[in-house]
């Protein structure tokens, strides 16, 4: 029997195709506000604050992107375990642990 993680973790590919595609539309907006503010030297409130919004901006999408594949490696792993997919043993680097 196929576990059914294994259709999920098909399926969300294409997801993780499009969190890309909008996660660098948003960093290339980004990063045109922070350029665009320090070519044309624009010393106002209003430029530091679309700086400072820029960069937080960036800092919070990258920090979701890696939390968020995080989680689903982790959430993937555990329905991987449950199904027998794996054994408790296993290690991702290639070294077995001594049983």
């Amino acid at each position: 029997m196929t576990p059914p993680a294994a259709g999920r973790r098909r399926n969300s590919l294409g997801s993780w195709r499009i969190r890309r595609a909008f996660m660098l539309a948003v960093a290339a907006l980004c990063a045109w506000v922070i350029v665009y503010c320090l070519v044309n030297r624009l010393d106002t409130r209003v430029a530091e604050t679309a700086v400072m919004a820029a960069f937080l901006t960036l800092g919070t999408i990258v920090g979701a992107y890696v939390f968020g594949a995080a989680w689903e490696d982790i959430s993937f792993d555990r329905h991987r375990f449950e199904y027998g997919g794996a054994t408790a043993g296993d290690d991702y680097s290639g070294n077995q642990r001594p049983v």
